[in-house]
C-alpha cells in the first residue's frame, strides 16, 4: 500500500468518526441535523466523490442505527445512507478548489467551498426531510415548511464554509493532499511555485 492510498484511508476514517461523532451530537436538536456534513464535505474537497460516497454510505447507515434504531435495516439504507450519497457532489469541486488554492486564488477557492457546501447542504435536507418522506408517505421529524428545516440547512451549509475556508486559508494542505490526482507534478513543484 502506498502512501497516497494510506493517506487516503486516514483521511476516510477521520471523515466517518467526525462525521458519526457530530452527527449523533447534533441529532438532538432540530437545528443541528445537518452540521456532520462538514467532515464529509471535507473529505470530498480533498479526495474527490469516489472515497466519499463510502464514507457517507457508512456514516449514514451508523447514524440512523445509533439516533433511530430502526426495526429493518432497510429503513437505514433508505432514510439514514441515501440521502448522504449526495455528499458526493461536493467531490465535483475537488479539481477546481485545489486548483485555486494551489494557486492562491482565495476567493475562487472559497467560492468553490462555498457552493459545495450550499449545494450539499440543500440537497440533503430535502432529501432527508421532504422528497423520501414524501415518496414512502411517512411522517418526517421536520418539514419543508418548518422554520427549523430551513435553519439546519443554512445553519450546515454556513458552518460547512466557515470551517473550510478557514482551513484552506489557514493551512493549504489541510484541503490538498500531497501527491494528488487533482493537481500535475508541474503544479506542485516546490521549484516553480516559490
Amino acid at each position: 500500500m502506498n502512501k497516497r492510498t494510506q493517506r487516503l484511508l486516514l483521511d476516510w476514517l477521520i471523515a466517518v468518526v467526525l462525521a458519526i461523532a457530530i452527527g449523533y451530537v447534533a441529532s438532538f436538536s432540530d437545528y443541528t441535523r445537518g452540521l456532520f456534513l462538514v467532515s464529509l464535505i471535507w473529505l470530498a474537497l480533498r479526495h474527490g466523490p469516489y472515497p466519499t460516497l463510502l464514507a457517507g454510505f457508512v456514516a449514514g447507515g451508523v447514524l440512523k442505527f445509533l439516533i433511530s434504531r430502526p426495526d429493518y435495516w432497510v429503513d437505514a439504507v433508505v432514510y439514514g445512507s441515501f440521502p448522504i450519497l449526495f455528499v458526493a457532489l461536493a467531490g465535483l469541486f475537488a479539481r477546481n478548489t485545489q486548483r485555486t488554492l494551489n494557486n492562491k486564488r482565495l476567493s475562487s477557492t472559497y467560492l468553490n467551498i462555498t457552493t459545495a457546501s450550499v449545494l450539499v447542504s440543500l440537497v440533503w435536507h430535502l432529501l432527508r426531510f421532504w422528497l423520501i418522506p414524501l415518496v414512502l408517505d411517512a411522517p418526517s421529524p421536520i418539514g419543508i415548511q418548518d422554520v427549523s428545516f430551513w435553519v439546519s440547512a443554512v445553519l450546515s451549509a454556513l458552518v460547512s464554509a466557515g470551517v473550510l475556508c478557514l482551513m484552506a486559508q489557514s493551512k493549504a494542505s489541510l484541503i490538498i493532499p500531497k501527491r494528488t490526482k487533482y493537481l500535475t507534478r508541474r503544479e506542485t513543484s516546490s521549484l516553480l511555485n516559490d
